[in-house]
């Protein structure tokens, strides 16, 4: 199941093609698409989750190549 949809988020240095709303509401033709910057995600699950798959969509022309995926039950303390 998708942990992430429609939970709270918050996007910084960012520049949106169609809008941060749309950037977890499980349609795969409405992405966030960074402007030049490299932007920052955090979604709060609301909870705490085994993760086994991570699946991140950008478009055809877009392909994301180098990222951190970081976890945090407290919002301070991060690891990877």
């Amino acid at each position: 199941s998708n942990v992430v949809l429609n939970k709270p988020y918050e996007v910084t240095a960012g520049g949106w093609y169609w809008g941060p709303g749309k950037i977890n509401d499980g349609n795969l033709a409405s992405f966030d698409q960074p402007n030049g910057h490299l932007p920052t995600y955090t979604f709060d699950l609301q909870g705490a989750f085994t993760v086994d798959q991570f699946r991140m969509y950008s478009g055809a022309n877009n392909l994301p190549s180098n990222f951190d995926v970081k976890v945090s039950l407290d919002k301070t303390n991060w690891t990877l």
